[in-house]
């Protein structure tokens, strides 16, 4: 199979293993998420998307994987903490599900049909449609009991007000995984404050930051996929429904998680690495990295790039830094705390979707410092050989944070969805 094929292969065995699981320790989902691994490594020694049937073959896979992820909206409840009527939720998503199956007789002919004006508006209905869809849920579950969310809201507030998130006293939740704890600290990057602080300002509410980035994201995947092709032929569309409509996308933005805030970054910076503006993917390669304090792997692998070269390294660690300096002067033990002791501190989670939660049940703990390592083994050993090129760099760093996350502390339904909206940017490249 084509490296694109795979790649969708790896997204969908992912996708699905967080269907079943919602990012938790659970043996299916953990044989899906292995066979995920092996799909995307497979991806990364595969051929390039070679075109003419194998194209269309291709293309057959997308439609039953938008299909496949659309319809799981209707086998599973969206989220864990949702009130009221679903009345609106079912009514979206049949939209969704039609839009995505007015391709099938396009697939299956190999023809453009004569659809007029709701060929080239079917995207932008999807788009439409998945932002409805995400509001909805907002409106839903107006409190997750997730810890998340308070420290977000309370971290966005201090920053409208004047007041670093990073100050003492400003951080108080309840620990939504361990009895009794109290969280008080900010541990998240600044970037997390200053995007969700916007939401926070226009709606009282930070998870609009999270809706509005993954549709943005998907936009950005769509213009990406359409370069050089015809207007109105399918496959960038269906890859925008791959991911608008993931199966666990609506749970992602409920839970609060800022993890798909790098997604504008992440895609912004494909389409303009593709485009050849180098330094703006560099500037993009910088904001990215600086969403979450691990993200920094897409840096290493990203920097590589053509045409990135030494100087457009430089331009993406200096926009990294900088939005770090304002915080750290104006709290600097604050941030320190927040983002290298508390998760140094922090403790092994049993519970979640890796080898490691597997290990500790037979009655092992590996060390904390397994996963970091093996990154970096792999990284040592495979990077130099992957091809400077985009779409194998991408599937190289969806590679790398698998690895990272299967061998890691803790990895969960937040973790796993980048890396799948990272091989879905990765194919629309290739």
């Amino acid at each position: 199979m084509s490296a694109v094929a795979w790649a969708l292969c790896a997204h969908f065995l992912l996708a699905t293993a967080l269907f079943l699981s919602n990012g938790h320790d659970q043996i299916v989902a953990f044989i899906l998420l292995l066979l995920s691994c092996a799909a995307a490594a497979c991806a990364l020694g595969a051929s390039p998307f070679p075109g003419g049937i194998s194209e269309r073959r291709v293309g057959t896979l997308t439609l039953c994987l938008a299909v496949a992820s659309t319809l799981a909206a209707f086998l599973r409840q969206p989220g864990d903490f949702v009130s009221g009527s679903r009345a609106a939720y079912f009514a979206l998503s049949s939209c969704a599900l039609a839009l995505v199956a007015t391709y099938a007789l396009e697939i299956g002919t190999g023809t453009e049909l004569s659809l007029g004006r709701l060929a080239r508006i079917r995207p932008y209905a999807m788009l439409a449609v998945a932002f409805a869809l995400g509001a909805w849920m907002i409106h839903a579950s107006p409190s997750p009991r997730i810890d998340v969310w308070p420290i977000h809201q309370q971290a966005a507030q201090a920053l409208v007000s004047g007041r670093s998130p990073y100050s003492p006293g400003v951080i108080e939740a309840n620990d939504s995984s361990h009895q009794g704890i109290v969280v008080r600290s900010y541990g998240y990057p600044p970037m997390n404050a200053v995007l969700t602080a916007v939401a926070y300002a226009a709606t009282g509410e930070t998870r609009w930051a999270t809706l509005a980035a993954i549709v943005l994201g998907g936009y950005l995947l769509w213009l990406t996929a359409r370069r050089g092709r015809r207007p109105g032929e399918p496959w960038p569309d269906l890859l925008l429904a791959c991911f608008l409509f993931h199966p666990r996308g609506l749970f992602v933005v409920e839970q609060a998680w800022g993890d798909p805030l790098a997604l504008p970054f992440l895609a912004g910076f494909a389409l303009a690495a593709a485009s050849g503006r180098r330094r703006l993917a560099a500037v993009l390669l910088g904001l990215l990295c600086s969403v979450k304090q691990h993200f920094a792997i897409y840096g290493v692998v990203l920097v590589l790039v053509p045409g990135i070269g030494v100087s457009g390294a430089v331009l993406a660690l200096a926009t990294a830094v900088a939005t770090y300096v304002p915080f750290a002067l104006a709290s600097p033990r604050g941030l320190w705390t927040g983002l290298v002791e508390l998760h140094t501190k922090g403790s092994f989670r049993a519970d979640s979707l890796s080898l490691t939660a597997i290990i500790a049940d037979a009655g092992f703990i590996l060390p904390g410092w397994v996963g970091i390592v093996s990154t970096l083994a792999f990284l040592a050993a495979f990077l130099p050989r992957v091809p400077r090129k985009l779409g194998p760099l991408l599937l190289a760093s969806a590679v790398s944070f698998l690895v990272f996350y299967v061998l890691g502390r803790q990895a969960f339904c937040n973790y796993y969805y980048v890396v799948c909206q990272t091989l879905l940017i990765a194919a629309a490249v290739l």
